[in-house]
Parts: structure tokens; sequence; C-alpha cells
């Protein structure tokens, strides 16, 4: 497997292991108060209500080093099917 698809598959697996190994009450409850808030405000009060121990520089950090790896999975994969890769 080469390219897009190795590149979407690993990102998929890099969610699907991040969501595995949070401690969360899911991502339902999680949407659910995104589509319910009347505001920033009232959303972020949610999100408190749902993670009282959230500590938000280990989560900056989290999505930073997520973000950094689908990145990169994405360069590599157009990378392969533009044959760049060598």
């Amino acid at each position: 497997m080469r390219g897009l698809v190795a590149g979407q598959a690993f990102t998929d697996a890099l969610a699907d292991r991040a969501l595995g190994a949070a401690e969360t009450p899911g991502l339902e409850a999680i949407l659910r108060s995104i589509a319910e808030a009347r505001d920033y405000a009232d959303l972020r009060r949610r999100i408190l209500e749902l993670f009282p121990e959230i500590d938000f520089s280990r989560l900056a950090s989290l999505l930073e080093a997520g973000l950094t790896l689908a990145e990169l999975a994405g360069q590599l994969a157009q990378r392969q099917d533009s044959g760049l890769d060598g």
C-alpha cells in the first residue's frame, strides 16, 4: 500500500489509537455539546463539564503532534503518488 491510500490508512489508524487511548466521555457527547451550544462560552462550559480534569497544555501538545503526523503522512503520500520518492 502506497500513496494516498497508505496516507489515509495511517491517519485513520492514528486517530483510532488516539481515541482509544484517551479517557473521554465519547465523541457523541462532544458532538452533541457542539450542536447544542448557544455560543462559544456555552460550548466552553459544556466541554469543561465533560472533561473536568482537562489539561489544556497536554491537549494542545497532542493535537499538535497529531496534526504534524497527518501533514507528514500527506506529504509522503503525495510524493509516492507523484513518483518523487525515488
